[in-house]
């Protein structure tokens, strides 16, 4: 699939604008899969206890604890508009124990939700809007496109993915081929 554009951004959110417990789910898990380019393993590990206000800069922001790949660890600050999709979540799954979890019958809330299940939530919304293969990791990419675009450096970005400079530059498609530009080039020698 690839990145997603800031349309198919806003109709991907859209199919989950519902005040009903899946549609309030589906939205928390996909604006942390967009908004903070969580893995799909490190979404369904994550619990309420690592999300929390802190003051950055001067200003209030949410951060949330993630326990990357070979549990490394990292911060990710996150949009105002993000908490507020998880505080509303918050009011509807309560603030204890995993932020995403299953739906079972009747939508009675599960204690967890497996990668494979997240999985199978994006494939769902994805279909939604026409998107036969969307993927969790197709959201990953486009948070991390997005935060170039917006002037964020590469450092910068694979931080928050909690990636090394080389696999973050894989995951955005930016291998330098022959006869592109170097940094070196640019320096007057």
């Amino acid at each position: 699939m690839g990145t997603l554009t800031s349309d198919e951004i806003k109709t991907l959110m859209a199919t989950c604008s519902g005040d009903d417990q899946e549609s309030r789910r589906d939205r928390a898990a996909l604006g942390l899969l967009l908004g903070a380019g969580l893995r799909r393993g490190e979404l369904a590990g994550l619990r309420w206890e690592h999300i929390a206000r802190q003051e950055i800069a001067g200003r209030e922001r949410v951060i949330i604890a993630v326990q990357g790949k070979a549990h490394r660890a990292r911060s990710v600050a996150i949009s105002d508009k993000l908490a507020g999709i998880l505080d509303r979540w918050g009011e509807t799954a309560g603030r204890e124990g995993y932020v995403v979890r299953s739906l079972g019958k009747a939508e009675r809330l599960g204690e967890s939700i497996s990668g494979v299940g997240l999985l199978y939530l994006v494939r769902r919304r994805g279909k939604q809007i026409g998107m036969e293969n969307l993927e969790p990791n197709d959201l990953r990419q486009t948070f991390a496109h997005f935060a170039l675009d917006c002037g964020f450096s590469l450092v910068q970005v694979a931080a928050a993915l909690g990636e090394r400079i080389g696999t973050a530059k894989r995951l955005l498609d930016l291998e330098a081929g022959p006869g592109e530009a170097v940094i070196s080039d640019c320096v007057p020698l």
